[in-house]
């Protein structure tokens, strides 16, 4: 591939004539080169061409196209997805959890209130991501959660709590 290289032949051409990615990346067509030419994601990250995700983020790739090629969520966090591109891609709030996305970077990717609580976050955790108080009782946390989270009396109130819930869960007079 190299001599053909030199002489003047495109990457797509070589591709075209059977020539695989190792060789092209080999011979010095660099990443967009190959992915110009049409090279699948899994093409390009298999073990004899050696890209990453990063490598491929940087190449414009978006987090569907590895997640499609078998990349993990925790696989494209560390190549530098963000969570609304892994929203985007189709991972759910729990995956995203795990792969140690925060509460905060979930909610800035558009994941609301209900995906998180289904996902295991607390009250708390997710107070303290940004979620309001409005947000958090829409989601229905129980009451107890709310005063748990910090939630004082004057907002629970303010949430449309009465006196009498209030003071089940211990605040007195």
């Amino acid at each position: 591939a190299a001599a053909l290289k030199s002489a003047g032949f495109s990457c797509q051409q070589l591709k075209d004539a059977a020539f695989v990615a190792s060789a092209l990346k080999a011979c010095g067509f660099e990443l967009k080169d190959l992915k110009g030419a049409g090279f699948s994601v899994a093409a390009l990250s298999a073990s004899d061409v050696g890209y990453v995700a990063s490598d491929l983020k940087k190449a414009g790739f978006d987090a569907s196209s590895l997640r499609e090629a078998g990349y993990s969520a925790p696989q494209l966090k560390e190549g530098g997805y963000d969570a609304a591109e892994m929203r985007s891609a189709g991972f759910d709030a729990a995956a995203l959890l795990a792969s140690e996305y925060g509460v905060r970077d979930l909610k800035e990717g558009g994941y609301d209130a209900p995906a998180l609580k289904s996902a295991g976050c607390t009250a708390a955790q997710m107070k303290a991501g940004g979620f309001s108080l409005d947000l958090l009782k829409k989601a229905a946390f129980a009451l107890e959660a709310l005063v748990e989270a910090g939630f004082e009396a004057t907002a629970l109130k303010a949430a449309g709590y009465a006196a009498d819930q209030l003071k089940e869960v211990g605040f007195d007079a």
